[in-house]
């Protein structure tokens, strides 16, 4: 798109151009013409004149509809990809995943409670992922097996709940094997998949720094 602005400016420095070298040759040749032919000359400039303001119009249309353009690019890229809601003072081992801030711990592994309060700790909380969409992006930052997450049906049965919001959790995608109930805390497979199982386990983790999901 941006040579389409520079090709403009080219178009109108040459414009600008021809009109001064045309103003110039006007002088001289009233100079030199007969009275009788001045009218002539002064139709014929004024015709030329009017092709010019044709020609700028034209230009400015061609501007504008650039203009228009660029705006819905623009907000088509927002839509896509919006800013995350304000956060104040984002923790720095936070980063940020589509339009939500994770944390995700790849050497310390320890059981969910330990998970849980290390993330509370660094002002976040132990992560849920909302759709299929955030599941593969951070698919794409697992470095290994296992991770916590932050939903669990511990005095509900079979009723998983994220703890960073206190909802019902609003995606799981489990393997063959889940949910089974034996285990009462919701982990993530490297792989793409989720089980639930004994929270006394002690594997990785992933933080989240909103209460949303």
């Amino acid at each position: 798109m941006q040579s389409y602005f520079l090709w403009t400016l080219v178009v109108l420095a040459l414009l600008g151009t021809s009109l001064v070298s045309g103003a110039k040759d006007a002088d001289h040749l009233v100079c030199q013409l007969p009275e009788g032919s001045l009218q002539d000359l002064q139709e014929n400039l004024e015709a030329r004149l009017n092709g010019t303001e044709g020609q700028l119009q034209d230009i400015q249309n061609t501007l504008v509809s650039l203009q228009e353009s660029l705006r819905t690019l623009l907000a088509e890229k927002e839509n896509r990809n919006p800013e995350p809601a304000a956060i104040q003072n984002i923790p720095p081992k936070f980063e940020r995943i589509l339009d939500r801030y994770f944390y995700i711990e790849h050497n310390l592994e320890v059981d969910w409670a330990s998970a849980a309060d290390i993330c509370r700790k660094i002002n976040g909380h132990l992560a849920a992922l909302k759709n299929e969409e955030e599941l593969a992006a951070i698919q794409l930052k697992l470095r290994n097996d296992w991770y916590h997450l932050g939903i669990s049906d511990e005095g509900h049965k079979g009723e998983f709940t994220s703890v960073a919001s206190g909802k019902p959790a609003v995606f799981l995608k489990w393997n063959d094997e889940s949910p089974e109930n034996a285990g009462k805390c919701v982990q993530l497979k490297n792989g793409g998949f989720m089980g639930d199982y004994y929270c006394s386990e002690r594997v990785n983790f992933i933080c989240q720094l909103d209460t949303d999901v």
